[in-house]
């Protein structure tokens, strides 16, 4: 991570762009980061309880929270920012530590059962996400698994989560996200939709309603562009499950 923006962004990350407009504790933005998780990410995590999981560019530690409640006993996180490492620790998530990626990730290899990386790889340049991609599969176990959360190209307003954050880099889409992981050397690649509804069920009822005219109509936009839809997804998040290698 070379650009030099990245040392005065991230010195207060949480302070000025995680928590800059929620008006809200780190407590009450735990508990609903967790709750989203659960629902998102654990589910895609192994049965066994016992699993190594790395959680790189963890934040504050919230999905090692929704996977600690769920029953996973060996998870690990780690973060380049010293303030979200030190809320963490507030908050009782002392797995948390302030690493960079790159450098843990070598002295590791072979090791992991699990690695989650949620909006993590837009923060990066395509020559450093390659290069993450690379150290992840070399970390793995074999037949380990990389969970992906990242923003969506394809979603109809993809640029409130590209550009809402100045350290983002990168954006993919499905079919990017899939050419990406494959060329990295990753197999069984997955692309699906993220989660896209509110936690309050009267506004559920009508973000699924919202949601399913929204889709219809891109859906449609590429139907009269003679474009298939097969394989693709529009929500403002995807999530990409891939493999290592078994041999």
């Amino acid at each position: 991570m070379s650009q030099a923006y990245r040392s005065l962004f991230y010195k207060e990350y949480y302070t000025k762009q995680v928590g800059r407009f929620q008006g809200i504790t780190s407590q009450s933005k735990l508990t609903i980061e967790v709750t989203v998780f659960a629902l998102e990410i654990v589910p895609l995590l192994s049965n066994n309880k016992q699993a190594t999981i790395l959680d790189i560019g963890c934040g504050f530690g919230s999905f090692l929270s929704a996977a600690k409640q769920a029953g996973y006993t060996n998870t690990i996180g780690i973060d380049t920012s010293a303030e979200q490492v030190d809320i963490a620790h507030q908050l009782g998530i002392t797995e948390v530590v302030q690493e960079d990626a790159f450098t843990y990730l070598q002295k590791y290899p072979n090791h992991f059962d699990t690695i989650t990386a949620l909006d993590v790889l837009e923060h990066f340049t395509k020559d450093e996400a390659v290069s993450l991609l690379h150290h992840v599969l070399n970390a793995l176990k074999p037949g380990g698994k990389l969970i992906l959360r990242t923003p969506n190209a394809d979603s109809p307003m993809s640029s409130v989560y590209l550009f809402g954050d100045f350290t983002h880099e990168l954006i993919l889409n499905a079919s990017s996200a899939h050419q990406l992981l494959v060329t990295c050397g990753f197999q069984n690649i997955h692309i699906q939709k993220a989660f896209t509804q509110s936690l309050h069920p009267i506004k559920r009822l009508f973000q699924q309603t919202s949601w399913w005219l929204l889709e219809l109509a891109q859906k449609w936009k590429l139907f009269a562009t003679a474009r298939t839809t097969k394989g693709m997804v529009f929500t403002p998040n995807m999530i990409a499950v891939a493999h290592k290698s078994v041999s």
